[in-house]
């Protein structure tokens, strides 16, 4: 317990503004910690968000990064897993409250990093795809790939990440309708597709757990002809549909 509770001072003494942990000497060392502990949390969050790291630019980014730090402290012994507050911290951080797309962009931006260190998922068989021509979908619950991201964003999204990518000086309507996008990984490539609300519905539902007719069901109230035979075959082509199962 003396232990534990010494870990948990530590560890609070890092990410306070003070350094006053009894029993480290001397104290410089733990200013020398404190300051490589910053220094691999600020530049682990400028690889998963870089292009919160352009919109800001270095010196900003790097004060948000380290107010981000302080609130947000590193609880795994993964790099990997920092910053996946950083769009909660971003919606409340006053200082870029008028930049009201920075939350979404970093929600895409955590998206696309889990996206890539997901796990592969074999291709269907034959038989799951099979299962697809069962007139029983009560039955029936589809599995989405491992490395599928599904964004309902309240800006453009789209536009923004052009604005990003390609230094576009337009104009952008941040007040446009919403974006709906399924990020997926076929075959080690990141892909962006902007989806239809019906689309989207049909995806959310099957990735929530209903099964498939609860999710035709809830489709069809914003899409009465939605053709789901032809996109579920599509998905399953492309691998955005790992699995079928059969209860």
């Amino acid at each position: 317990m003396l232990q534990q509770n010494w870990q948990a001072e530590f560890a609070e003494s890092l990410s306070s503004d003070t350094l006053t942990l009894e029993g480290v000497q001397p104290l410089a060392a733990l200013h020398f910690y404190k300051n490589n502990y910053y220094s691999a949390l600020v530049n682990t969050l400028k690889k998963h968000y870089p292009r919160i790291l352009k919109m800001l630019g270095p010196d900003f980014f790097t004060i948000t990064a380290k107010a981000y730090i302080e609130q947000y402290p590193s609880g795994s012994s993964s790099l990997n897993d920092y910053g996946a507050y950083f769009s909660e911290f971003l919606n409340e951080h006053e200082p870029v409250d008028h930049l009201i797309y920075l939350p979404e962009l970093a929600q895409f931006e955590w998206a696309c990093h889990e996206v890539a260190l997901a796990a592969e998922a074999p291709k269907l068989t034959l038989p799951a795809r099979d299962l697809l021509r069962t007139l029983n979908h009560d039955s029936l619950y589809i599995n989405l790939h491992p490395a599928t991201r599904l964004m309902k964003c309240h800006t453009p999204l789209l536009k923004i990440l052009q604005w990003c990518d390609s230094h576009l000086t337009q104009n952008t309507n941040l007040h446009e309708e919403a974006t709906l996008l399924l990020l997926h990984r076929p075959e080690q490539t990141l892909t962006l597709t902007a989806l239809s609300t019906a689309d989207f519905v049909f995806l959310n539902r099957l990735h929530e757990g209903y099964s498939l007719s609860e999710a035709i069901a809830q489709t069809e109230i914003v899409a009465p002809l939605y053709n789901f035979n032809e996109k579920l075959n599509a998905w399953v082509d492309e691998g955005v549909i790992a699995d079928i199962n059969q209860a």
